[in-house]
């Protein structure tokens, strides 16, 4: 039945109900415990030269013979003889092909997916712009209110400017790996195929552009930075790179990581509708290979730079209760996880490369290729669990806390400058107070009354201060006063 439902361009489905109308000759057999039909060849072909293949349509008129050909005009009917007259020229207007509208065709509004789409537009856009006044204009008229229309229309601009470049570039790398996915496969380029990439591109592209819009702060706050003229002693960074730098950085590279993922799953998905990937068993096309490969290298060399930028993070640890000491970089993290991190920053980006320029190499050199491949991967995985857990609990078990203040002297001095410098206390000039009298017991009856009057310090509103002070700059925490 398949056979025959190819034949006609049509599905079995169809095929099986012509059976059973008896419009197409056949037989049932026995299978398993099931009974099938049995197409006839011959009723296939008659079937054929009368209505022609179906090509997934409606069935066509029957191919009508040649009208014959006339000698002399035919009789006319005699008056009165009950003849009807257009009866008589039935043959003539039979003789014609009777077309049968195609299903894409007729008015232009009555068809199905031009009346959805005109439906969505007609909802959509009144539905999208309620939401977005009923997001802005309360907004404008609280601004409005306090007299600082120019600081909101800034920050409109700027959260739109944001979104903008964020959905382009994002539309541009989903875009492109879709269309990479399309490539090799059985799939024709329809009309259809095109609507629903764009469509799945702009509507996943803007799911990013408004992660990255919330945000717009830490673009504000790196398009006006400023150089606070104290730099750190590990890197000789200026404080204000760990103020306005890093953090867009990292959410740079974890919004560009999560983009690489998601079109990663994406073309995963389309190369197994396409039939150009199976996952179960695990294959692939040489092109499907190649285009995952290319990403995953993308991935890597991404994450490379995440864990170069873990460096800079060591550097802004807190203490906390059994664990560090103090704020900054320690013996550890300059001894043992900066050098880790530095080996696991090139195994990853080695491994990166030879993943991105795979697609480049012979196939006869790939096979020579894998080994490297397999060692970078073990290696980088290594190095990983090394630097996570194992190596620094021993080095801090075995060296550093059996004589800590030894190890910890020079990034505790480091540690205690750069909190002054952060305070303001090493412009703070000290002078030892000298007492010039004296206090014995016979001289409290004469000043308790004074005493008295002394306000007692509340250690709640002071620590309650404290920690108002370094509310703003989250780098240090200070402990409970006394």
């Amino acid at each position: 039945m398949a056979e025959a439902a190819e034949v006609l361009g049509t599905s079995p489905q169809t095929v099986r109900t012509l059976l059973r109308k008896g419009e197409l000759r056949g037989h049932k057999r026995a299978w398993g415990a099931r009974e099938v039909w049995v197409v006839d060849e011959d009723s296939v072909v008659a079937f054929l030269e009368e209505f022609g293949r179906l090509d997934g349509g409606r069935r066509r008129p029957p191919k009508s013979p040649p009208p014959p050909v006339q000698t002399s005009a035919p009789p006319s009917p005699e008056p009165g003889s009950g003849a009807d007259e257009s009866h008589d020229l039935g043959w003539e207007d039979l003789s014609e092909p009777v077309e049968v509208p195609a299903s894409g065709s007729g008015p232009l509004l009555l068809r199905p997916r031009v009346r959805a789409a005109a439906v969505l537009v007609a909802l959509g856009i009144p539905v999208l712009a309620t939401y977005v006044s009923a997001r802005v204009v309360p907004t404008s008229l609280w601004y409005a209110e306090l007299g600082q229309q120019e600081m909101f229309r800034s920050l409109v601009a700027q959260r739109l400017g944001i979104h903008l470049v964020v959905l382009a570039v994002a539309s541009a790398v989903i875009g492109v790996n879709l269309a990479a996915a399309f490539t090799g496969s059985a799939t024709p380029r329809s009309a259809g195929r095109s609507f629903a990439t764009s469509t799945v591109t702009l509507v996943v592209a803007n799911l990013f552009a408004v992660r990255a819009e919330g945000h717009w702060q830490l673009v504000a706050l790196w398009r006006h930075r400023r150089p606070v003229g104290f730099a750190d002693p590990v890197h000789g960074q200026d404080v204000s790179f760990f103020l306005f730098t890093l953090p867009l950085l990292l959410e740079i590279v974890h919004l560009v990581l999560w983009l690489l993922a998601v079109s990663a799953l994406l073309s995963v998905i389309v190369r197994v509708a396409t039939g150009t990937m199976s996952l179960r068993p695990l294959r692939a096309t040489t092109a499907a290979r190649g285009h995952l490969g290319v990403l995953t290298g993308l991935f890597l060399l991404v994450a490379s730079w995440r864990l170069h930028l873990e460096k800079y993070l060591l550097e802004l640890s807190q203490p906390a209760p059994g664990g560090r000491a103090f704020a900054g970089a320690n013996y550890v993290d300059l001894t043992v996880r900066y050098p880790v991190l530095d080996v696991l920053v090139l195994a990853t980006a080695a491994l990166g490369l030879m993943l991105l320029l795979s697609p480049l190499l012979d196939l006869e050199v790939r096979p020579r290729v894998r080994p490297f491949l397999r060692v970078a991967a073990g290696v980088a995985a290594v190095l990983t669990l090394l630097a996570a857990a194992v190596l620094p609990a021993v080095v801090q078990r075995y060296v550093v806390d059996p004589n800590p203040l030894l190890s910890e002297q020079r990034h505790l001095s480091d540690s205690i400058e750069a909190t002054r410098s952060a305070f303001g206390l090493s412009d703070i000039r000290t002078e030892a107070y000298e007492p010039d009298s004296s206090l014995d017991a016979a001289d409290y009856a004469a000043t308790r009354r004074r005493l008295e009057r002394v306000a007692t310090w509340d250690t709640y509103i002071l620590g309650a201060r404290m920690r108002e002070l370094v509310a703003d700059p989250p780098h240090f925490r200070p402990d409970e006063p006394t």
